[in-house]
């Protein structure tokens, strides 16, 4: 009974390590649109731009980061299309 519990928590453990691994080591395919902060992930740096950029206006030079359906500034449809890329 004891080596059946080790053997299933072995086989847990080898589990779980390996799950976090891979996702940890392998990129999500994102488009290239909503990585703000390009680091090739839609991540917690990607909503910390767009949240300094909220309801920005477009300025001379350029457009403002996180405005992806081109309306002027990041607002909620941004938002929205920015949290389905994670």
């Amino acid at each position: 009974m004891r080596n059946l519990r080790r053997l299933v928590l072995c086989v847990f453990c080898c589990a779980a390590f390996a799950c976090a691994s891979a996702s940890a080591q392998t990129p999500t395919p994102t488009p290239p649109s909503a990585d703000i902060a390009p680091s090739g992930f839609i991540d917690s740096d990607d909503l910390r731009v767009f949240s300094q950029h909220w309801h920005e206006n477009e300025t001379d030079f350029g457009p403002v980061p996180g405005d992806f359906n081109g309306s002027g500034k990041p607002d909620a449809d941004d938002l929205l299309f920015l949290l389905e890329g994670v």
